[in-house]
């Protein structure tokens, strides 16, 4: 995942693994795992919150258990305050 902070919003975002979500084909939900494994890719996006400063960015790695041989239809991104969550379909 990548997320940067817009130059207009003087004040920087903050960012968290906590608000990513995977969708499946049947509305079942799967939040983000609560523990970290070393054997996956590096870097991790962050786990607690993050300031990003106008203009900053951050990419990482959001590892998910999930069921077996589904695969998810979309991933969304909910932080506190947002009424509707933007969603972007998985290929």
């Amino acid at each position: 995942m990548k997320v940067c902070a817009g130059t207009g919003v003087p004040d920087g975002i903050s960012v968290s693994n906590l608000p990513w979500t995977l969708v499946y084909a049947d509305d079942t939900q799967f939040e983000p795992s609560s523990i970290g494994y070393q054997q996956f890719p590096k870097p991790e996006y962050p786990w607690g919150d993050k300031l990003l400063a106008p203009g900053r960015c951050v990419r990482g790695w959001i590892t998910f258990q999930v069921p077996g041989k589904r695969r998810p239809v979309a991933v969304e991104y909910a932080p506190e305050g947002v009424l509707v969550a933007p969603r972007w379909t998985v290929k």
